[in-house]
C-alpha cells in the first residue's frame, strides 16, 4: 500500500503543476510589500538583533558582534510576524487559493 500524501502536499503539487503556486506566491509578496509587512518584519528583526547585542554579557556572543545565528533571530520574530499578516491579505489569499482549487477540481 502506498503511503498517504498529506493534503497540504497534494494541494501544493496541484498548484505547482498548473503554475498557480508561483503566481499566488508572487501576489502574496506584492501584497505584503504594499501593506508594509516586509518593512515591519525588517524592523522587528533589527530590534531582535539589537536586543541580543545589548543583552547581559552571559547571554550574548560578544561585545558589539552581530548575531551570526540567523535561525535564532528568525525564531524570535517569526511567530509575531505571522500574526501581523493583515486580515485582508489573508482573506484575499484564501479566496484566491479556493478559486484555483475549485478550477482544479472541476477538471
Amino acid at each position: 500500500m502506498a503511503p498517504q500524501v498529506p493534503l497540504q502536499t497534494q494541494v501544493n503539487m496541484k498548484l505547482a503543476e498548473r503554475g498557480q503556486r508561483e503566481r499566488l506566491l508572487n501576489h502574496l509578496v506584492e501584497q505584503l510589500h504594499i501593506n508594509g509587512w516586509y518593512e515591519e518584519a525588517r524592523r522587528s528583526a533589527s530590534r531582535a538583533v539589537y536586543a541580543r547585542q545589548n543583552a547581559p554579557h552571559q547571554q550574548r556572543q560578544g561585545q558589539g558582534e552581530p548575531i551570526s545565528d540567523y535561525h535564532q533571530v528568525l525564531n524570535q520574530v517569526q511567530e509575531e510576524m505571522w500574526r501581523k499578516i493583515p486580515a485582508d491579505v489573508q482573506r484575499d489569499m484564501y479566496q484566491r487559493i479556493s478559486a484555483v482549487l475549485d478550477q482544479v477540481l472541476k477538471k
